[in-house]
């Protein structure tokens, strides 16, 4: 994922939506006037409401330096218009790979409404937003690729049937210096032709956004039981987010980013994927979203590892075969079309012990996904707890991608608000296949945080206690924040005090490259949270 450099420009959809919710999950940043920067950041914004339901929408922005020496940042505020609220700019100083987060709600005249944001930064940062609505439950986070004339979103629901009844709402934010009018085109599993192409009513000025909910009549075409995706295309460089809300007796939401189209790749990373997981309060399970978004038909296999840090854990891939035979499962995938892949049905894989089974319960792991004749792909992977009533989404990651360097700009663990205990895991995956990689991982604590400042760094468990975890090739690792050992910054060996708000940053010291996701769960709440690392 993208990280702000000099000169560059990232742009992130942002939710936007103030009033009462929960006591600031981040410190009240400082207020004052933007000075004039080197490097800025645009970030769009969603709906007021991203579902029907009543209630308050909030967002915090955790906004994490990447680079080894202090530096202050702006965060400029523009209404649906694309006028800067001057008022209302944020500044604060971030420490040396610190993060903090900026909970709107205390940013001072700021009105309750929907606001576009920039973040103006002198060194490269990395940022997430966090979207919560407390009274019914619903929250997930999200980050975002560049600005692109075509986006693909590999996921959109209707409705999504009678007895998973997702929609979804659409933003698009035009991040362009022009007016501009997005095409959208729908495509279903089984055909190229687009299901319906939908032009916008009205032109986007520069700087706003509009957003278009699905279960509209206009979209009437698609179905009461659609599940597929998008790609759109503009004039103007666009960035795009979908809002995926369940409403019913589950309330979740989570959140999917549109993908510039030409960072397509002919493979894709998923650190995180789940079948009947438990996590010692819910069930995870997973699903796997691929669009071709190439003009042919692509064909791809898949396959599963189970994280762990033993090297027969990872030693031969769990790959996708056909029904009772040990022969790889291929999937065609025509132009522009999806395919989803549910770990929850009698998918076969060939084990490590070389047997043909169904992919096991309880599995947690990683999966990779392979175009084999050369189509371009993008991929999302949901994930949801319906026992816990909590869900999320994250995209998964082109190989192109990966980086020795990763960043998880918020973190938490057992860090309560006033509305429940915030916990985080974070997966990581090596991506060679051949080396191990040697990962230094370093957490951060925030100024709102109960915790000291630290820096702590994870030790390896099932080696001595350098500070450097070991992961297998193609293997992952599980760090969750409550139970993984760290040395403190006496040189104690313990684990991360409870309270902690803040950041990690990970680094393999030999060079191979890795990707990762964050997952946070307040079962208290009701609300889970899913986002990807940053490479930088």
């Amino acid at each position: 994922m993208p990280t702000l450099r000099p000169g560059t420009w990232v742009l992130l959809c942002l939710a936007i939506t103030l009033g009462l919710l929960l006591p600031a999950i981040g410190g009240e940043a400082s207020r004052g006037a933007s000075a004039s920067r080197v490097e800025r950041a645009r970030l769009g914004h969603t709906t007021a409401g991203v579902g029907p339901l009543a209630g308050k929408w909030d967002s915090g922005i955790a906004i994490q330096n990447l680079y080894p020496a202090p530096q202050s940042i702006a965060v400029e505020f523009y209404d649906d218009a694309g006028m800067r609220l001057d008022a209302a700019t944020v500044s604060l100083p971030l420490p040396a790979y610190g993060s903090e987060t900026i909970w709107l709600p205390s940013v001072a005249n700021l009105p309750d409404g929907n606001y576009a944001a920039v973040i103006d930064a002198e060194q490269p940062v990395a940022y997430v937003n966090l979207v919560v609505n407390q009274e019914n439950h619903m929250g997930d986070a999200f980050t975002n690729s560049s600005p692109a004339y075509r986006l693909e979103l590999p996921l959109v629901y209707r409705w999504g049937g009678t007895d998973n009844a997702w929609y979804t709402k659409l933003t698009i934010h035009n991040a362009g210096t022009s007016a501009t009018r997005p095409l959208v085109r729908f495509y279903g599993p089984a055909s190229d032709a687009a299901l319906l192409t939908y032009l916008s009513p009205d032109t986007i000025p520069p700087s706003a956004t509009r957003t278009f909910d699905l279960t509209a009549a206009e979209f009437a075409a698609l179905g009461d039981a659609f599940t597929g995706g998008t790609s759109i295309n503009a004039d103007q460089p666009l960035i795009a987010l979908a809002a995926h809300c369940r409403d019913d007796a589950f309330k979740m939401l989570a959140f999917g980013t549109g993908t510039d189209a030409t960072s397509a790749a002919m493979t894709l990373l998923a650190p995180l994927v789940y079948k009947n997981a438990s996590d010692g309060q819910g069930t995870w399970r997973s699903t796997l979203q691929v669009k071709n978004s190439s003009s042919f038909t692509a064909r791809v296999r898949i396959a599963y590892r189970p994280a762990g840090k033993a090297a027969n854990d990872s030693a031969r891939p769990w790959q996708a075969v056909g029904d009772g035979t040990s022969g790889p499962l291929e999937y065609s995938i025509p132009a522009n079309a999806v395919l989803s892949i549910d770990p929850q049905s009698a998918l076969q894989v060939v084990a490590p012990s070389g047997e043909v089974v169904d992919l096991p319960d309880g599995f947690q792991g990683s999966a990779v996904v392979e175009s084999l004749n050369g189509a371009a792909i993008t991929g999302i992977v949901s994930a949801a707890s319906y026992d816990g009533g909590l869900a999320g989404a994250y995209n998964m990651f082109g190989a192109g991608q990966a980086s020795s360097r990763l960043a998880l700009p918020l973190l938490y663990n057992n860090f309560d608000n006033g509305s429940g205990r915030w916990a985080s895991t974070l997966q990581v995956q090596n991506t060679s296949t051949t080396q191990e990689a040697k990962v230094v991982v370093t957490y951060r604590a925030s100024t709102a945080s109960a915790a000291g400042g630290g820096p702590w760094r994870a030790i390896d468990d099932t080696g001595p206690n350098s500070g450097e975890v070991a992961i297998p090739p193609a293997g992952t690792v599980t760090f969750r924040l409550a139970k993984s050992g760290v040395i403190d910054p006496s040189g104690a060996v313990g684990n991360i005090p409870e309270g902690f708000l803040g950041s990690a940053t990970l680094e393999s010291t030999n060079g191979v490259k890795i990707v990762g996701a964050a997952v946070t769960t307040n079962y208290d709440a009701g609300i889970g949270v899913m986002y990807n690392g940053f490479s930088y």
